[in-house]
């Protein structure tokens, strides 16, 4: 493509002489847009890139107490297709009712203080409360959310991040600053694509790090 040789090009000019850092930084989206649930803002729903699914969409519901449970862009689908029912747990006098299976994630219907809430739970053992309050706001939005997960998955941020990542894998020195180096003078054509770059500089270095490390060792065994 034509920035990959934008990008090579670039890197042919950089000679520098460091050892590569290597930070520990949790993995966040990327490109997030955030929306608060309920007016206390103590629970959110977020849509970005993760950076765990290969920079695919991916909406994450947040609490202040929680890390956040993702779900992928077809259990999100899976979701939304049961909201009705999971709206009707709030109204139904019936119990219990049985867990539902989202891909990954487990909904349980649960009575805390006399008050309906749904559990939500990965399979890491993440989980999230939502009561009607937050739930009803999330309805709500859907709309919005479905738009965001379009326009990021028209970015196809994950060609371009492989386009970095080959190239800064030739290169020696300081990864981050080779990196801004880069894709800093390509800011006017790739903008949103290159803000996601300096994104994953920051918050998803880990992911960043073992996946050049994983291009070396690939790109040896190829030779």
């Amino acid at each position: 493509m034509e920035y990959e040789k934008i990008l090579r090009q670039a890197a042919d000019k950089i000679k520098i002489d460091r050892t590569v850092p290597m930070v520990n930084n949790d993995m966040n989206l990327i490109n997030e847009s955030r929306y608060e649930l309920n007016k206390s803002g103590t629970k959110y729903v977020c849509v970005g890139l993760s950076p765990q699914i290969l920079f695919t969409p991916a909406v994450k519901i947040c609490g202040n107490k929680s890390r956040g449970v993702i779900f992928n862009r077809n259990e999100w689908c899976a979701l939304v297709e049961n909201q009705g029912i999971i709206t009707n747990y709030f109204y139904s006098v019936d119990s219990p009712w049985v867990p539902m299976k989202i891909g990954s994630k487990t909904i349980y219907f649960e009575t805390i203080n006399k008050t309906k809430v749904i559990r939500v739970v990965d399979f890491l053992d993440v989980e999230i409360y939502l009561g009607w309050e937050s739930l009803e706001q999330l309805w709500k939005i859907l709309n919005i959310v479905a738009y965001r997960i379009i326009c990021l998955a028209e970015l196809n941020f994950n060609s371009f991040y492989n386009n970095v990542v080959n190239v800064v894998v030739d290169m020696v020195g300081d990864v981050k600053e080779n990196i801004n180096q880069i894709i800093i003078p390509l800011q006017d054509v790739y903008d949103e694509k290159v803000s996601c770059m300096m994104e994953v500089v920051e918050f998803a270095a880990n992911k960043l790090y073992g996946d050049i490390e994983h291009a070396k060792n690939f790109g040896s065994s190829s030779k």
